[in-house]
């Protein structure tokens, strides 16, 4: 379960491209969903299992630029610097 939601909560399936391989996952449609003081109502939301496909990883997930649209997002890499703006 994540989030509260559960597989055959799951509104279909698909697949991923990682680095090194092509994983199944699922696309949910979440109520609600908050991050860096943003808030997206009745977002999909496409997901699998990192644990299960042995992914090492420093993070939890990442954020896709539907969720970042109506913002002005920087990026510097000269300055090192990452800024969000909404």
């Amino acid at each position: 379960m994540l989030l509260g939601y559960r597989l055959n909560d799951a509104i279909e399936t698909t697949q991923f491209a990682t680095a090194s391989s092509v994983v199944d996952g699922y696309v949910f449609r979440v109520h609600s969903f908050q991050a860096l003081g943003l808030r997206r109502d009745s977002m999909l939301v496409s997901c699998y299992d990192m644990l299960g496909s042995e992914a090492t990883t420093d993070f939890d997930g990442m954020l896709g630029l539907d969720f970042l649209k109506n913002t002005d997002l920087l990026i510097s890499f000269r300055r090192k610097v990452l800024g969000l703006d909404w």
